[in-house]
């Protein structure tokens, strides 16, 4: 045989003496009930720890920059001391860290020592993660260092024994995870009762944003058969809610806030998160408890566009999706109910129409079903009274008033109901769009467009002259 072809085997016969010394080392360094069974061999998947979740008692987390904390045997699952701030933690979460520490499989690397600078370069020299599993009463400890180059795994090792593996990533990044990851952030409880709809579960809700207002739901005795709007806005004005934009521009973003990062603990200026003066949000629920939330400025990560909020009770700066806020460029006018009055005909007798230079009378009568309409005493078609009474409800909400206005109006309509009662809106000059509604005589909350007053008048102008209001 020449020297040539012996020196392979020479080298072959070496590095099998080297992995079985690395075999003895592991076995020597583990608890037997963490050991591997099978050889160590270049590539081969190895046991680093073999445990079912279910016969861990302690597992311990100790982060090189993060603070140190212990998933511990619960009924339920795992419990996390210390726990932080008052905040629960997400039972799901803490089991895929649990999972991922109590069974570790690992690619070889290094049976021997590497040397500190590989250490240091490996993340192992310090360890990003220590941490520690207990079970059956005896303990062993491993330690996670960075990711390799091509990002597919993690660096780890039995804490003092000389062999170094790679770990897969998942596992790698789940053990990474530091205490603030873990914990329930959601501003919601569970809407399960409501098939998950907040607005089912809904009572009040107040907005302090570039607008304040408010809202609540209505009881079912408040409800209008023919206004058939479940809200009512109480701030800045007490009027109907138009539920289809509330639920639109409002409920439908609420129910999307779900804070999912920790800024900073226990802050000690709030002004450099805007946080100082902020938006707030107040929600009451059909559990009864209030919630609220403090909304600051503009958050600069780059992985989404942000916001800082703080829910209360928790001394915590968290961020959010910035989408999640525009309830809070809100203009109040957007979610009222455009209509301005809704009476129901059968319930009116008279209508009186007061214009600058005449005053008109529209009158009502019913024979069994049949409506019999008159305008100033002279009969005209029913179909025609019907509109024109339509288009009075259609003098609708178009912003909220300003100043309170002065002088006269120009037009007032009064309906006379059957009962005796009586319904006035007064619309006075504001500029060349708007006029600004008086109802019942309270102060002018709102304006109506010229052009539905406008609508109106050529109605009354076609039934003056004999036609048919299509």
């Amino acid at each position: 045989m020449s020297a040539g072809f012996g020196r392979p085997l020479a080298v072959a016969g070496g590095v099998l003496a080297v992995l079985l010394g690395a075999v003895w080392a592991l076995s020597s360094t583990l608890p037997e009930e963490f050991s591997s069974p099978s050889p160590i061999a270049p590539d081969a998947a190895v046991s680093l720890v073999a445990q079912s979740v279910e016969s861990v008692s302690a597992i311990r987390i100790a982060p090189a920059d993060g603070l140190d904390y212990t998933l511990t045997r619960s009924p339920g699952g795992f419990a996390l001391t210390p726990a932080r701030l008052g905040f629960s933690y997400r039972p799901e979460e803490l089991r895929t860290v649990a999972a991922a520490a109590v069974s570790v499989t690992g690619r070889l690397l290094t049976p021997e020592p590497p040397g500190e600078e590989l250490l240091a370069d490996w993340g192992l020299r310090p360890p990003a993660v220590v941490w520690s599993v207990t079970a059956g009463g005896r303990t062993v400890t491993l330690e996670l260092g960075g990711k390799t180059p091509l990002g597919d795994g993690w660096y780890a090792r039995v804490a003092d024994a000389e062999p170094i593996y790679v770990i897969p990533a998942e596992t790698g990044a789940a053990l990474s995870r530091r205490e603030p990851e873990l914990r329930d952030l959601r501003f919601w409880p569970d809407l399960s009762d409501y098939a998950g709809d907040l607005g089912a579960a809904v009572r009040r809700v107040r907005v302090v944003g570039r607008e304040t207002y408010a809202f609540r739901r209505l009881a079912d005795d408040e409800l209008d058969p023919l206004e058939p709007a479940r809200f009512l806005v109480t701030e800045p004005v007490t009027h109907r809610a138009n539920d289809y934009s509330l639920n639109e521009r409002v409920i439908d973003a609420l129910a999307n806030i779900r804070p999912s990062l920790v800024i900073e603990d226990e802050p000690s200026d709030l002004k450099k998160y805007g946080l100082d003066e902020p938006y707030s949000l107040e929600v009451e629920l059909a559990d009864g408890v209030t919630r609220r939330l403090l909304i600051g400025g503009f958050w600069p990560g780059s992985s989404f566009p942000g916001r800082y909020v703080m829910i209360e009770g928790k001394n915590s700066v968290l961020v959010d999706e910035m989408r999640n806020y525009q309830f809070l460029n809100l203009h109040t006018p957007e979610i009222l109910s455009k209509l301005l009055w809704i009476y129901p005909i059968e319930e009116v007798s008279t209508v009186t129409i007061e214009l600058p230079d005449a005053t008109r009378v529209l009158a009502f009568s019913w024979e069994g079903e049949a409506l019999r309409v008159s305008l100033d005493g002279r009969e005209i078609l029913d179909t025609n009274g019907k509109r024109l009474y339509a288009a009075l409800l259609q003098l609708t909400l178009a912003d909220r008033a300003g100043e309170q206005p002065v002088g006269e109006p120009v037009l007032r309509v009064t309906l006379h109901f059957w009962d005796g009662r009586q319904a006035v809106m007064a619309l006075f000059p504001v500029n060349e769009r708007y006029l600004a509604a008086k109802i019942d005589g309270a102060p002018a909350e709102f304006t109506v467009a010229r052009a539905s007053v406008a609508a109106f008048l050529e109605k009354l102008r076609i039934v003056d002259n004999g036609g048919k209001i299509e």
